[in-house]
C-alpha cells in the first residue's frame, strides 16, 4: 500500500479526477461493516470513540450509554480463546479465518455461534449455526470499496430455516428485549440513515 501511495505521489495523481488509490476489499461490504461502526475503534459513521459529541448523540437516538472503551479485535479475540478467556462468541460468516484459528475456537470459546449461509469450516466448530440467507435471497444494502449503496432484491426464495442477515439478530434482539427489534428490512436502513449522518433515508 506505500508503495503504491508513493507511485501515485510521484506521478502526480493525487487529487486528479478518475485517479488514486483504491483498495481492494477482501470481503464483500467490509466498508460497509466500517460504516455501521463493526470496528472496536469506532462508531456508526466511521467516528472515533473518542468521539463526545457522537457518543452523546447515539446515546440519547438509543437510550442508554456508549462505552468510552474500545473492545477487542479479532486477532485479540483469538489469542484470547487460546488462553481460555472467551466465553462467547457471535462470528458472522467463518470464511475469513484459518484453520489454527478455528481449532482456537473450537477449544477456547465456551459457547459459538455462527450465523452463515454455507456450512463451512466454522459451522462445522459451533455450538450453535444460525443458517442466513444469500445476497440473492434476501432484501438490503452493501457499500461498495468507493463508499456507494447498492441495493439487494431477492431474486430467488432462501430455502427452509434460512432468514436474511438483518433479520436473524433482529429477532434475537426481539427475544432478548421485548418490544425492540425491527419487522422489515427497511426499518433497518432507516435506522443507519438516523445513525450515520452520511447515509439518507430511502423514500
Amino acid at each position: 500500500m506505500e508503495a503504491l501511495a508513493g507511485l501515485a505521489l510521484l506521478t502526480g495523481r493525487i487529487g486528479q479526477a478518475g485517479s488514486g488509490i483504491h483498495p481492494l476489499c477482501r470481503h464483500i461490504n467490509t466498508r460497509g461493516a466500517a460504516d455501521m461502526g463493526m470496528r472496536p475503534g469506532l462508531l456508526p459513521g466511521r467516528l472515533p470513540l473518542s468521539d463526545d459529541p457522537g457518543r452523546g448523540r447515539l446515546a440519547a437516538m438509543w437510550g442508554r450509554p456508549i462505552p468510552a472503551e474500545p473492545g477487542s479485535e479479532l486477532a485479540q479475540m483469538i489469542e484470547m480463546a487460546r488462553r481460555g478467556e472467551l466465553k462467547g462468541l457471535y462470528l458472522l460468516g467463518g470464511d475469513c479465518l484459518p484453520e489454527e484459528d478455528l481449532r482456537a475456537l473450537s477449544t477456547g470459546v465456551e459457547f459459538l455461534v455462527v450465523q452463515d449461509y454455507l456450512r463451512r469450516e466454522a459451522a462445522e466448530v459451533a455450538h450453535v449455526v444460525l443458517p442466513a440467507a444469500t445476497l440473492l435471497e434476501q432484501e438490503g444494502s452493501v457499500t461498495n470499496s468507493e463508499g456507494g449503496l447498492r441495493r439487494l432484491c431477492p431474486v430467488i426464495a432462501p430455502p427452509d430455516h434460512a432468514l436474511p442477515d438483518w433479520r436473524i439478530p433482529a429477532d434475537l434482539l426481539a427475544r432478548l428485549q421485548p418490544g425492540s427489534g425491527y419487522d422489515e428490512a427497511r426499518s433497518v436502513a432507516r435506522e443507519i440513515a438516523r445513525a450515520v449522518p452520511y447515509f439518507t433515508e430511502p423514500g
